[in-house]
Formats: C-alpha cells, sequence, structure tokens
C-alpha cells in the first residue's frame, strides 16, 4: 500500500492539514513539529505527489513512459498505440530507458519520472526490480504495465503469454509434429519467459506428448540468440519442429539452419511469437502467433488517462492474439 498524509499524521499523532504543510514547507509549526513528521515521512519511505499538485495547479497532462529499448521490432507499434491515444486526449509523454533487468537504471528512470512530474506512468516490458516497485508505488501516482503481467497485483494490459506459447505449441502438434523443440527464452525472465515455457509444456502434456528439458533451449529473443541455438542446439536434437520465442528467435534459426543444408519447411518447421511486420517481410513467410501491439499501447494509454481524468480505477486485460499461417510449418 501507498504511504499517505493520513498514515503520517496518525504515528505523529497529528492532523493531516499540519502534515500536509509541513511536507508543503507552508509554515504554521515548530521546528520540533517540522523535524518530527519529515522524520516518519522519510522512514515510511513517502513520496509526496507532486504530479496531483501539478495537476490542481496547472492541470499537467504529462505521462511517463518507461521501456526496455527502443529498438525491439515490436515497440514500434507499441509506441505508435501510446501516441495515438495521448495526442487525441491533448496530454504529452516523456520517453526514458531502463535497460534490461538493470535495476539501477530502472530506479533512475522512475527518480527522473517523478523529477519531472509525471501525472501517471506507462511501463513496456519490463518487470522492475522489487525496491524500484516499492518505489513506484510511493510515489501516489497511476500506473500500468504494457506487455507483461508482472503477477504483483499491479494493473497491466498484454498478451496472454500462455495461451500464447499452448495456441502455437498446439498448431504444431495439429500439424503432425510430436518431437517439438522451444527455442529463445530467456530463464531468468519470471513472467514473460516462465508463462510461454508452461503453455508449451501443458500442450505437449494435454496431447501425451513426453518432452524434454533439453528441448527448451536458452535464449534472449534475439536473432543471434536463435542463430546460434540452431547451430549448437537444434542440429542435435531429434526434432521436427520448433516454438520460437520472438520473431527474431525463428529467423535466427532459419538462417543456422541453412548453414546446414536444412530446409524451411521441407525439413523443418518453425512458429514464431509475437507476428511483428518482420515476420511477413521475410521469405518464407513465417508462421505465427500475433499480438496486437498497436492495441496493446493505446488501450494502455486510455486506461492510465481515463484514471488521471475521471479518476476511474485501472483494471488490468488481456488483448486477444492471432495465429497467421505463413510458409514455415510442413504438415507431416
Amino acid at each position: 500500500m501507498s504511504v499517505t498524509i493520513k498514515d503520517i499524521a496518525k504515528i505523529a499523532n497529528k492532523t493531516p492539514s499540519t502534515v500536509s504543510r509541513v511536507l508543503s514547507n507552508a509554515g504554521g509549526y515548530s521546528s520540533k513539529t517540522e523535524k518530527e513528521i519529515k522524520r516518519i515521512a522519510e522512514d515510511l519511505g513517502y513520496n509526496k505527489n507532486l504530479a496531483a499538485e501539478e495537476l490542481v495547479k496547472q492541470h499537467g497532462k504529462v505521462i511517463g513512459v518507461m521501456m526496455m529499448d527502443a529498438t525491439t521490432n515490436f515497440s514500434g507499434d507499441i509506441i505508435n498505440g501510446i501516441e495515438k491515444q495521448v495526442t487525441e486526449e491533448g496530454f504529452s509523454a516523456i520517453w526514458v530507458h531502463a535497460g534490461y533487468q538493470d535495476a539501477e537504471r530502472q530506479k533512475k528512470a522512475l527518480a527522473l519520472l517523478f523529477e519531472r512530474r509525471v501525472s501517471g506512468i506507462i511501463i513496456i516490458s519490463l518487470t522492475l526490480e522489487e525496491s524500484n516497485f516499492i518505489y513506484l508505488k510511493n510515489m501516489n501516482i497511476p500506473y500500468i504495465y504494457l506487455s507483461v503481467n508482472p503477477k504483483n497485483n499491479a494493473p497491466f494490459i498484454a498478451s496472454n503469454d500462455f495461451q500464447m506459447a499452448y495456441k502455437g505449441t498446439q498448431y504444431l502438434i495439429n500439424k503432425g509434429h510430436q518431437k517439438i523443440a522451444f527455442t529463445g527464452i530467456d530463464f531468468d525472465e519470471k513472467n514473460i519467459g516462465s508463462e510461454r515455457i508452461k503453455g508449451y509444456q501443458q500442450a505437449l502434456q494435454d496431447y501425451n506428448i513426453k518432452g524434454y528439458k533439453k528441448w527448451i533451449i536458452e535464449g534472449d529473443y534475439s536473432y543471434e540468440s536463435g542463430y546460434v541455438s540452431a547451430k549448437n542446439k537444434l542440429t542435435k536434437m531429434n526434432v521436427s519442429a520448433t516454438l520460437a520465442a520472438s520473431d527474431e528467435i525463428a529467423l535466427g534459426v532459419i538462417n543456422g539452419l541453412s548453414l546446414v543444408d536444412i530446409s524451411i519447411p521441407k525439413d523443418f518447421s518453425v512458429m514464431s511469437i509475437d507476428g511483428t511486420s518482420i515476420s511477413q517481410m521475410y521469405r518464407p513467410r513465417l508462421h505465427c502467433v500475433r499480438q496486437d501491439f498497436f492495441n496493446i499501447g493505446f488501450e494502455g494509454a486510455k486506461a492510465l488517462i481515463n484514471t488521471i481524468s475521471n479518476y476511474k480505477p485501472l483494471k488490468s486485460s488481456y488483448i486477444p492474439f492471432s495465429l497467421i499461417e505463413g510458409e514455415t510449418i510442413k504438415h507431416i
């Protein structure tokens, strides 16, 4: 729970109005009272809601957006969705980068947004380290995660990672494949990665297919990771297909296998998760589970702005995904 002025007032045995005056440096209190209240506020990790103050004084309409990497092949669609909604509602956005699983950069990004007095925060494809999540909550402004379910009761809008992996694996099974690898998953990523592994494993189990731990190949969702996995792992496995953790992984796998004259889909089948624009630019076109990244961005910004403007509570939701047939799966 976020720390409030009432919480501080209760511990200090002062009225909320006195606490508010102290934290606003408004005067009308003793130095002893000031020191006591500020000490309690610091001990509780209280952060004054400058965004709310900005809204009252200047009708501030700025949201902060924390993101991992602007060069990821799906981030552009999410950004476009956010920008469309932000522009339509007369808001503006401040964009900050927080690295990949980098707790220190996350902290600096949050501090910057707090200093800039944003009215709310969107977090794209990031899972905050625990102390940073506590810091976020204590900022006392609304926030929402996009493209990830952080599993900490925080509001989010995303695709269902379990279901995407399940449906992708199920599609391969229905095409006759029994020996299916899963390539490119980051084992250290506790939300997206773990849910996709569970979905993949559940599909195998539901169809009475024995899966092997070695069939799940670690990676980082990048082209290079898929390329290396194809050369060093897939070529040494007795599998006929792989579910790829991203489009970039899928393309890396296809090109890596081509080096040893394994043709797609004649000799090996590939199903990717994401369905970004590159999935249809490449030949052969990828079979893929397509996420609606634009709508994730649009609906996320819409929900946050509605909370800022109308005090509506934020609710989590999954955006529907779709299966797109391409040219990388053979029916055996």
